[in-house]
């Protein structure tokens, strides 16, 4: 897995990068920079079988 183009070789590093993407979305100057960040956590959201 990458994150914005980076290897992340730790396994579930994914969940940790989520939680630092969802934490600064409170930081985000505009909505559309907000959404954005949500849409980086979301892209790295480990994945679960259901």
């Amino acid at each position: 897995m990458t994150v914005e183009g980076i290897p992340c070789p730790e396994p579930g590093c994914e969940g940790t990068i989520e939680d630092g993407y969802c934490d600064i979305t409170g930081l985000a100057y505009s909505a559309d920079e907000r959404y954005r960040l949500v849409d980086l956590a979301n892209d790295v959201r480990p994945r679960t079988l259901t």
